[in-house]
Order: structure tokens, then sequence, then C-alpha cells
């Protein structure tokens, strides 16, 4: 394994990293990238139950690591990664997951990017997952479109990035007041970035892909539950800020319905009003 010199990269990135019952070190997103920049400042924030990567506290002084048994989500997670990043003067928050894998020179790609786009405030990588284009998106009241975008510059009212590889300023993050903590998980990002404060930003889609990896093998009817309470919790949060949200919760709703043969999920989006 090759870990990159440091001057070809921009100390001013801080990499954030949102765990959840994984170790560090087998994630993805670790594994395709992070192992590759081990003398960067790392934020890793974990939402596990228990403290399981709890070697990290004293691993090195490159990586500050929280552990968070309350979950509060991604939300929390780039909020105190907007913190860390003031503390040790960085300029760009890189919010990532533990399921994206990436090319293993994406920060050199996004630290020369910086570099000859000063007047750009957010960059993201082109997301793929299942071997379709899953982010950027183009969301409307009716209808969500993810085509497949050369790289180049886009309005961010036109087209949204999803979390996981986009890099923003912290001052435009400071301007747009962080992350909605209501907002644990799904429709974190696409709230985020349909804030006002974006109308009139452009984001700088690179030429890099990534590859989201979700599992969607679960089976368990309370399982699936449980987490369809915190997606409904995020599409009720948001619904001010973000348009289509209905659309997307039908839709959700429906396929659950048919996977499971349950009506349980109706019942209950019902009874969060969102229909």
């Amino acid at each position: 394994m090759k870990v990159k010199k440091m001057e070809n990269i921009s100390n001013k990135i801080l990499p954030v990293v949102v765990l959840y019952n994984i170790r560090y070190e087998n994630c993805i997103v670790y594994r395709s990238l992070l192992q590759h920049y081990k003398m960067l400042h790392i934020f890793v924030y974990d939402n596990s139950p228990s403290d399981i990567n709890s070697d990290l506290h004293n691993a090195n002084d490159n990586i500050r690591y929280i552990h968070d048994k309350s979950n509060g989500g991604v939300s929390a997670a780039y909020n105190a990664g907007y913190l860390y990043a003031r503390e040790i003067n960085a300029d760009f928050l890189l919010l990532l997951d533990q399921d994206t894998l990436f090319d293993s020179q994406y920060i050199e790609t996004l630290s020369e990017a910086i570099k000859t786009n000063p007047q750009i405030n957010v960059f993201a990588a082109q997301v793929i997952c299942n071997d379709k284009p899953f982010s950027p998106s183009q969301l409307n009241i009716f209808s969500v479109k993810t085509p497949r975008l050369e790289s180049g510059i886009y309005k961010l009212k036109q087209y949204k990035p999803i979390n996981s590889g986009t890099c923003v300023s912290l001052d435009i993050f400071d301007n747009a007041g962080g992350y909605n903590e209501k907002i644990k998980l799904d429709f974190a990002d696409y709230e985020f970035f349909s804030r006002k404060r974006f109308e009139k930003e452009s984001f700088l889609l690179l030429d890099s892909v990534a590859i989201q990896n979700f599992s969607n093998d679960e089976k368990d009817v309370e399982n699936l539950y449980a987490r369809y309470k915190i997606y409904l919790e995020g599409a009720k949060e948001s619904r001010r800020t973000l348009k289509g949200v209905i659309l997307f919760v039908i839709k959700h709703t429906i396929a659950l319905t048919v996977r499971t043969k349950s009506l349980k999920f109706i019942k209950l989006m019902i009874k969060y009003k969102l229909i």
C-alpha cells in the first residue's frame, strides 16, 4: 500500500468519515481512499452503539475520533467535523460515508481542482450505483432525474450532489448554517444544498467516478420499519426546503410495501402526515 506524499496534497482539506457498526480499517472508503493519506488530518465520527473503534482514540495525532453512541447521524457528524476543521485551520470539508469506493487519487484530484478553481466553493464526484448514475441528481416536484453528466461546472439550483465525495468550503458551510441535525440520514444532503444560500452557487463536477455500495438485502420487517421511521423523520423535516419530498416518500413506501407485503409502512406514512 502506497501512502501519498503530502507535498502534492492540500492540507486544507479535512476528510470527515461517518461510521456505523464497522471497524474503520474495514470500511470501503478507508480501503479505497483514506489508507493512502495517513499523513492527512482525518475526522472519524462513529455512530455505532458500542465503541468498536476505541483504539482510534489514541491512534495518532492526525486522526480525531468521536464516538456518538446516541447515533446523531451524518448531520451531527459533518457539523462536528466543521468545528474541528476550524480548529486546525482547514478550508474545506470532504464529506464521506463508509460505503463509497473512490479512486485512490481522489484527494489529489480535489486538491488540484481547488487550486485551479478558486471561485468554486463546492466540488463533487460523479457517483454511480448498480452501474447507473446516482449523483448529481436533478430534482423537481414531480420527478428525480440522474443523467450522465460530463465533468464541468453546474448550478446547484439545477443539480444536487449526495454527501459522500462532496467537498465544501468552510465559509459556505458556515453561511448555509451547517447541516440540520434533525435530519439524521436521508435527505440531509438534498436539504442542505436546496437552501437559498446555494441558489446562485455553482459546483465543479470532477472527472472522477465513485461507486456507492448500498446493501439492500435486509429482510426483517421490524428492522426495515425502524429504518423507515428515520427516513420519514428526515422527510418531514426537509419538506419545507426540498421540493419533491412527497414523491420520494410515496415511491419508497410502495417499494417497501411490495417487498414486505406489509401495510404498516403505508400506515406510518399517513401517521406522519406525509400524504
